[in-house]
């Protein structure tokens, strides 16, 4: 795993890497497996699963990840993570906007990536009742 200084490349490069959900499962199993873990078929939930780390993929577009350390839930509780890995998505445009901001103090170069939204991104939300 990337240290805090790598992180922001590391996150792009992954990004970079995982242009729909499919790519991003399969990248993300790669990570997986890098760390130890092991995959599962689905059909391996009729029986018990020994202690280990695991990670499940549906229809391949669909990851579950999760640590049995053989202790009982009931002691030891049960964490959850999860992410959605196709929409809301940005689409990045392909011509980025340069500006230059010149004042009395200072000078700010900057360039802002202009994005298509992709899904649910908020644009129409739930009414308030």
């Amino acid at each position: 795993m990337p240290d805090n200084n790598q992180f922001p490349d590391a996150l792009l490069s992954f990004v970079g890497r995982c242009p729909t959900a499919y790519h991003c499962v399969a990248e993300l199993a790669l990570i997986l497996c890098e760390q130890g873990f092991k995959q599962l078929d689905e059909s391996d939930w009729r029986g018990s699963i020994k202690p280990g780390k695991y990670f499940l993929i549906h229809r391949q577009s669909t990851l579950a990840a999760f640590v049995l350390n053989g202790k009982p839930l009931n002691k030891t509780g049960l964490r959850i993570g999860g992410g959605h890995t196709d929409s809301p998505g940005l689409k990045l445009k392909p011509n980025p906007i340069r500006k230059k901001i010149i004042t009395s103090s200072f000078v700010l170069k900057y360039m802002a990536l202009p994005c298509s939204p992709h899904g649910l991104t908020g644009i129409f939300p739930w009414p308030a009742e």
